[in-house]
């Protein structure tokens, strides 16, 4: 008994059932979609929605389930055996409001819920009454469009996910450090402001070694998580602002870079280190002194004065407004190929001292060519990318790609040709020192 209530009040709270009124709600729609807030979508809901209930008479479209719904009564199950042979899961769906409304069907589902309150004939809240509702008279979608993420460790998916979904009590918002609930794809969109105002607090930062500092930015190791950090970047950086233009173009380019880089990692199966959106942040006395310790600049080598590279950078001061951006921390040790700058002439002069600790140089030559060949693809598909070309290996030849806000300053210039001689040569360079070491 103690089960059945446990059963019986999971899902039950008011806000599950707005999906039985949305005919309702949007008197003057044909069609909409229906999605839980414990989901992420990382496909276009536009062109799926249209494309739906378009070939059947359905009412609904959502993902099959191979098995009969779960908590309904055995009773109900007996008697529409037939009809409830396959499921679905109500988080997801697309409904034709018109057929909807046709056909009664948020009467039906409400005198469901009535009869349940006299003879219980099913647990889990407002899931049943839309499943007995509906039957097997659904239209069939895509599975990418309902992955249980808690099912991923177990096989149960093998394809490129749409939709996220963390159904169940077991919540990533909630769970910290479970490999089940893959925590990583929910962090990539939930730090928003005031997450970052909370987490990027002094006593949070790994402050007592080099904070690594590049053309316009800091990373910031985090103490509560060792794999992430922040990417800061003070708006007023005198060269920065010279690339982009006024402050707001700065932040904007940010913030495009990121949708930008997502939408790459999505269609091009590439790796980078964002993990969240940038937001910004106003420098508090506490915060500037923090900030401002052992910074190192990278590219010189070099403790950081505030007067390095021709004042591409400056302290943080009290009152001033910095962009942030939550990041993966980069694999040590890591090795930079860019074009620009000094940094190919560095890539050369580092190469044979990174691949000496590698064990599996040819393993490592192997993935680097690969990567290099995904790459030239790349930048055939995406032409920005040349742009202050740069990419970061780890010590098994993978690459990471960076910085992605280049693809929208204002100063950007046409640079394929040496980019794709860079690439050339450094996949040579690589196997040449791979043959001459041990």
């Amino acid at each position: 008994k103690r089960k059945e209530e446990s059963l019986a009040g999971l899902n039950s709270n008011l806000a599950n059932f707005v999906r039985f009124v949305i005919s309702d709600l949007l008197p003057n729609q044909h069609k909409a979609m229906w999605v839980d807030a414990d989901t992420v979508i990382e496909c276009d809901v536009v062109s799926m929605v249209r494309n739906a209930l378009t070939k059947t008479s359905h009412a609904i479209a959502a993902v099959p389930i191979d098995r009969r719904p779960m908590g309904i009564a055995s009773k109900v199950l007996k008697s529409r055996s037939r009809e409830l042979s396959t499921s679905f899961n109500a988080g997801v769906f697309v409904v034709d409001l018109d057929r909807w409304r046709s056909r009664e069907l948020t009467k039906q589902v409400r005198k469901l819920t009535l009869r349940n309150r006299k003879e219980q004939i099913y647990a889990y809240g407002s899931q049943p009454p839309l499943v007995l509702t509906i039957g097997d008279k659904f239209e069939h979608m895509s599975p990418a469009w309902n992955v249980k993420v808690n099912k991923l460790n177990h096989g149960h998916f093998n394809g490129n996910a749409c939709l996220w979904h963390w159904s169940g009590k077991r919540k990533p918002w909630n769970t910290s450090n479970d490999p089940d609930i893959h925590n990583e794809l929910w962090q990539r969109y939930a730090t928003g402001n005031n997450n970052t105002m909370q987490e990027f607090q002094p006593t949070n930062l790994v402050l007592a070694e080099r904070v690594p500092c590049g053309g316009g930015k800091c990373f910031y190791q985090l103490k509560s998580d060792s794999q992430a950090g922040y990417l800061v970047a003070p708006s007023s950086a005198p060269r920065i602002l010279k690339k982009m233009g006024p402050e707001e173009n700065w932040f904007d380019a940010l913030e495009k870079g990121w949708y930008y880089a997502e939408h790459l990692r999505r269609k091009y199966k590439i790796t980078h280190f964002l993990l969240s959106p940038p937001t910004n942040m106003t420098v508090s006395k506490e915060l500037a002194t923090y900030l401002n310790s052992n910074l190192w600049n990278v590219g010189h080598d070099e403790e950081y004065d505030g007067r390095y590279d021709e004042g591409n950078m400056e302290p943080y001061k009290e009152g001033s407004t910095v962009f942030l951006q939550r990041v993966a921390k980069a694999p040590q040790p890591n090795l930079l190929l860019g074009i620009q700058y000094h940094k190919y002439e560095a890539f050369k002069d580092e190469l044979n001292e990174f691949l000496a600790p590698i064990k599996n140089k040819e393993s490592f030559a192997r993935r680097f060519s690969q990567g290099i060949a995904d790459t030239r693809k790349l930048l055939r598909k995406e032409p920005c990318l040349v742009y202050d070309f740069q990419l970061l290996l780890d010590k098994k030849g993978n690459i990471y790609h960076l910085d992605f806000e280049r693809c929208f300053r204002r100063d950007g210039r046409d640079e394929a040709e040496p980019c794709f001689k860079a690439l050339d040569e450094a996949e040579q360079l690589v196997y040449q020192a791979v043959s001459q070491q041990p």
